[in-house]
């Protein structure tokens, strides 16, 4: 459940964002689609090993670093979108703050059933 949360979250992100940002372009419709489910199943498998051992705020900050160098490098590197500095960091940030509520949860949720429910 947690990565389809994350997939439909990061795409709607990563959809609107060439609406809302001007420099944010990809070449072809499903570009959005296939970073959010990328985004997704790393943040998924590391949902499951390093939000556990660092926390909340390191596994945060972590995955907005990740986030954030994957659509900046990849813009560089790759033809299929174009997403300035300026739009990574704003996009990485939203994505960040749902990162750090969708973590909150996760945690509570691992510590109920560590201690019977409670």
């Amino acid at each position: 459940m947690n990565g389809l949360l994350k997939f439909i979250i990061y795409a709607t992100i990563l959809d609107s964002a060439p609406h809302l940002l001007p420099d944010v372009h990809y070449q072809h419709t499903m570009i959005p689609f296939i970073l959010a489910l990328f985004f997704a199943v790393v943040g998924h498998f590391a949902d499951r090993w390093i939000l556990p051992w660092l926390g909340n705020g390191p596994s945060t900050v972590a995955g907005t670093v990740f986030m954030l160098s994957v659509m900046v490098v990849g813009s560089i590197e790759l033809s299929y979108w174009w997403i300035s500095l300026g739009s990574a960091v704003i996009i990485g940030m939203v994505m960040g703050a749902v990162e750090w509520v969708m973590h909150r949860y996760i945690l509570r949720y691992r510590h109920g059933i560590k201690n019977g429910g409670q």
